[in-house]
């Protein structure tokens, strides 16, 4: 039992650990619905906690041993925790600090971390593109409060309006936008 504990690579195909990966299927299938797998009156979460505690003491191959044991311990946790539906550890309460919308961006950066390269781009854009119309309504919440306190000239008054939307607007004619700008700081200058 010792060998075939170590020798997971053994000539049989069917060793010892990888005839769990059928048993236990089998198992949750058969199983009643409130019932847990019942090891007395063992700790389940102790003994896997014990495992990794205990294991940097023990020669490699009685190490290798261990993190099997502890292995399967953990599959006995999970199979439990399953049918209990007990999750609170692992349920964090940070809707009351963000609203809807910044939820949905936290999660499409945490998304973003493990896609590939193309879809981490369209996540990239999408949260930049959120971003900049926020920019853009600040900028034409601004525009108004400007608008009613100051009485500038139409000329003016409109590069203002449509400044408002840069950051939403494409290189280009964010170009010609300084152009008018520049255009009308001319003409600005001559009046004078």
């Amino acid at each position: 039992m010792y060998n075939r504990l170590l020798n997971s690579d053994s000539q049989n195909p069917k060793n010892l650990f990888g005839s769990f990966g059928m048993i236990i299927p089998l198992f949750l299938l058969f199983k009643s619905e409130n019932s847990n797998i019942n090891l007395g009156n063992i700790n389940v979460e102790d003994r896997i906690e014990m495992m990794k505690n205990i294991k940097p003491y023990f020669y490699e191959k009685d190490q290798k041993i261990l993190s099997k044991v502890q292995d399967v311990l953990e599959i006995i946790y999970k199979i439990n925790r399953l049918t209990d539906g007990d999750y609170s550890e692992e349920v964090i309460n940070t809707l009351s600090d963000m609203d809807r919308i910044q939820r949905k961006e936290k999660i499409l950066k945490e998304i973003s971390k493990y896609v590939k390269e193309r879809d981490k781009k369209i996540i990239n854009m999408v949260v930049d593109s959120k971003e900049r119309i926020y920019e853009t309504k600040a900028n034409i919440s601004g525009y108004k409060s400007k608008a009613i306190q100051a009485n500038a000239n139409r000329a003016e008054s409109m590069v203002d309006f449509i400044k408002c939307f840069k950051p939403v607007l494409d290189e280009k004619t964010n170009k010609q936008i300084r152009k008018i700008e520049k255009i009308i700081e001319i003409i600005k200058s001559d009046n004078i």
